[in-house]
């Protein structure tokens, strides 16, 4: 186990940022995952998520003992800082 997954398992962790590499085999007892963003530079561009993507990274709410939800948020950047805009579970 990493220092991550054995922390969250413990409930010592509330709340864990990652970017989409969480997707890629960490299993933690994740209530919640929250998109701040659906798109990713994928080391050329940035590009949209795709599905199979934004679904990898979704599917690792639930893994504890909720059923768990994605989340995805609309966050406006100014130079005064970010705006929430809306949230869709």
């Amino acid at each position: 186990l990493t220092i991550c997954e054995t922390l969250a398992r413990s409930g010592a962790l509330d709340v864990i940022v990652a970017t989409d590499v969480i997707g890629h085999g960490i299993n933690l007892p994740i209530d919640d995952v929250i998109f701040a963003e659906t798109a990713k530079f994928d080391g050329t561009t940035t590009r949209p998520l795709e599905p199979w993507e934004a679904a990898q990274v979704a599917g690792r709410a639930g893994r504890g003992k909720s059923p768990g939800r994605a989340w995805v948020l609309e966050i406006s950047w100014s130079r005064g800082g970010a705006e929430l805009g809306s949230a869709v579970g």
